[in-house]
């Protein structure tokens, strides 16, 4: 059976995925990049040069709708010549993967900010000490990964 990557940007959203996944196929290689131009380029390389698929994992950095289609198109666009018909699949996290799986929100009043997150810290240890972890299984992105993880 051949290889496929999940490749996310860094190794923070590495630990977090292999912490909250159910457990991945030997053949599923699960690596962090170091960072977004990185994630990219080894996507990049995994479909055009290596010839297996991959699911590319990435953090919005924004909350904005149209930023976020905006960096969508633009993955899309860059690895259009790169997938030499291998899978491909992007998950896009709004605004960070850490955001997504722990309720982010912040709240706007009078051009003034008021955040009702925990500090980013506190929150991974609450990620990796969840005693059920399965209950991010339900949470569509994570879903999405599961499902390019099983599919033969």
């Amino acid at each position: 059976m051949d290889g496929k990557f999940i490749i996310v940007e860094g190794e923070l959203d590495r630990q977090l995925l292999a912490a909250i996944l159910p457990a991945l196929p030997a053949h599923i290689k699960l690596v962090a990049a170091g960072g977004y131009s990185a994630a990219l380029s080894k996507a990049a390389t995994v479909l055009a040069y290596l010839h297996q698929d991959a699911l590319l994992a990435l953090d919005t950095d924004t909350t904005d709708d149209q930023a976020a289609l905006e960096k969508q198109q633009f993955v899309y666009d860059y690895l259009k010549g790169s997938r030499n018909g291998n899978q491909f699949e992007l998950t896009l996290f709004r605004p960070t993967l850490l955001d997504y799986l722990t309720g982010y929100m912040d709240v706007m009043t009078d051009g003034e900010i008021i955040t009702t997150r925990k500090p980013a810290k506190e929150r991974i240890q609450e990620v990796l000490a969840a005693a059920d972890l399965t209950k991010y299984w339900e949470l569509p992105a994570i879903k999405s990964i599961v499902a390019f993880a099983q599919q033969s």
